[in-house]
C-alpha cells in the first residue's frame, strides 16, 4: 500500500468548510490553515477537519493532546518536528490549546486519560491561562 502524499502548494477556493467536500489537501493544514509538515500527521490533521467541521471539542482536546505527545516521542528519539512556519516545532503548542480548550469546560479527565504519556509534558508546561487547572489536572493523572 502506497503512502497518500498531499500536493505541494495546494490552494482551495474560500468556501465555507460545510459548503466544499473535504479532500486530503486541505485535511494536511493544521489550526488557522498552516500545512502540517509531515505526511505521517496527515491522519491526524484529516480527523481534526472532521472534528472541527462537527464541532467536536472534546475530540479536538484528544487530538491536540495526542499531537503534543508525538511531537515530544520524536523529540526524545533524537528527531526533529518542523512547524509549518519552517522554524523548530514544539509540543508545547499543541498542548497549550488542548489545556485552553479543556479549561474552558473544566475537562479533566480528556487530559488526563493517558497518564504517563502526557504527565511530563504538563509538569514541563509554560501555559500560564489557568495555574489552578493545571495543578488539578496534573494532581488528577498522579492518582
Amino acid at each position: 500500500m502506497g503512502t497518500v502524499v498531499p500536493q505541494q502548494g495546494t490552494e482551495r477556493a474560500s468556501a465555507p468548510l460545510h459548503d466544499r467536500p473535504l479532500c486530503l489537501c486541505d485535511a494536511c493544514r493544521g489550526r488557522g490553515g498552516t500545512r502540517l509538515p509531515w505526511t505521517g500527521f496527515a491522519v491526524l490533521a484529516l480527523w481534526r477537519r472532521i472534528f472541527e467541521r462537527c464541532e467536536h471539542a472534546i475530540d479536538l482536546i484528544m487530538l491536540d493532546k495526542i499531537t503534543a505527545i508525538a511531537i515530544s516521542r520524536i523529540d526524545e528519539e533524537g528527531g526533529t518536528y518542523e512547524s509549518p512556519d519552517g522554524e523548530g516545532g514544539s509540543w508545547r503548542e499543541p498542548l497549550a490549546w488542548a489545556l485552553a480548550s479543556a479549561s474552558r469546560f473544566s475537562f479533566v479527565q480528556p487530559i488526563a486519560t493517558f497518564g504517563i504519556a502526557v504527565l511530563p509534558l504538563l509538569q514541563e508546561s509554560d501555559w500560564n491561562e489557568g495555574p489552578k487547572f493545571l495543578a488539578r489536572t496534573i494532581a488528577f493523572v498522579r492518582q
